[in-house]
């Protein structure tokens, strides 16, 4: 059975400004209406709540609440915090656009999106999208110009840090 848009209201009460949702319905007899905060946090730190037996993710569960429907993509957390839902902070995006308001890897070790030192050729390089941008002898310039062909391909979802 699909989560209908009545259900969704009858079940839940979500604040667009905190993000936060809370369960209208009592869950058990120690549980009042509107005293528990709905969902858990995954590891990934998205919200998931389950409904009627079927889980669901809270930034997908906001914008279905807040519109009316579903959303026809990917929700993006603009700031790239994956526990705010406040529904300014969710637009809806294709998958690359998603991935390309991504932080910096935990792993990248130049401190700079984009900037990544290659040991065969003593340069710093840049690429996005699997696409060499080109070679720089410093790790601003590979950073920079990372920043413009995502500022290019991705316009207001280009995430350079």
């Amino acid at each position: 059975m699909t989560l209908t848009h009545e259900r969704l209201l009858e079940r839940l009460h979500y604040n667009p400004i905190t993000g936060i949702f809370m369960w209208r319905e009592p869950l058990n007899n120690r549980i009042k209406a509107g005293n528990k905060l709905a969902g858990t946090i995954k590891p990934s730190g998205h919200w998931r709540i389950t409904i009627d037996g079927k889980f669901y993710y809270a930034h997908r569960l906001a914008w279905f609440y807040m519109t009316g429907r579903w959303p026809d993509g990917e929700i993006d957390h603009i700031n790239s915090n994956p526990t705010d839902n406040s529904f300014v902070n969710l637009r809806e995006a294709t998958r690359s656009q998603n991935s390309a308001n991504t932080r910096r890897r935990s792993d990248n070790t130049s401190g700079l999106k984009g900037a990544s030192w290659s040991k065969s050729r003593r340069k710093w390089i840049s690429h996005i999208k699997n696409q060499h941008i080109g070679s720089f002898t410093n790790k601003e310039d590979a950073h920079a110009a990372y920043s413009a062909a995502a500022e290019e391909m991705f316009g207001e979802f280009a995430r350079s840090s």
